[in-house]
């Protein structure tokens, strides 16, 4: 990422421990920065790394989830924190979590512009690129973990659908990351 003086709008979808955050603030150190994660204790850590940021009001953190719609939703855990995964499946000890569609996420905070939207939400992209994409008319860049092949086609298909380039990828074991940038009108 470029180092900016400006003001930026980020939002850090799937903030986890705020690793993330804690990068994108040291690239553009003037960012308001939407952290949202649903896991609770991924959420209390993110909290404690972020503290001196979420005092200063550079970082508003969120407990939820993100999707296609919104509700209530199941957190499926893993014993690797960084990929719990939400789910519809109603387990006995599983965490309940609310759930945004991202319009309504981006109107509750009365977001009007995302300069960069980090998205790496352990599959979900795929319910959110299924449903209304209309807030990608807010957003400047997309910067996003696929997790799968089909995943990846239906989020392109999107993006390209709203004026976005493919900028830069990087791709790893089973990771692949896509930088995307909305065109210049």
């Amino acid at each position: 990422m470029p180092h900016s003086e400006d003001k930026q709008v980020i939002i850090d979808a799937g903030a986890n421990v705020g690793l993330a955050t804690l990068y994108f603030l040291s690239r553009m150190p003037n960012a308001i920065i939407y952290c949202i994660e649903p896991d609770p204790d991924n959420f209390t850590f993110l909290q404690k790394n972020l503290q001196a940021y979420i005092s200063s009001g550079k970082v508003i953190p969120v407990m939820a989830g993100l999707y296609g719609e919104d509700r209530l939703m199941s957190l499926k855990g893993s014993h690797l924190k960084y990929n719990s995964v939400i789910t519809d499946i109603n387990e006995s000890n599983s965490a309940k979590v609310k759930c945004y569609s991202i319009s309504a996420l981006l109107k509750i905070f009365n977001i009007d512009k995302s300069d960069l939207f980090k998205m790496d939400i352990e599959g979900a992209e795929e319910n959110i690129f299924r449903s209304d994409v209309s807030w990608l008319t807010v957003v400047s860049s997309v910067l996003i973990e696929f997790h799968s092949k089909r995943i990846e086609e239906i989020c392109w298909e999107k993006l390209r659908a709203q004026k976005f380039d493919h900028i830069f990828n990087s791709v790893r074991k089973n990771t692949s990351v896509f930088y995307f940038k909305k065109h210049a009108s």
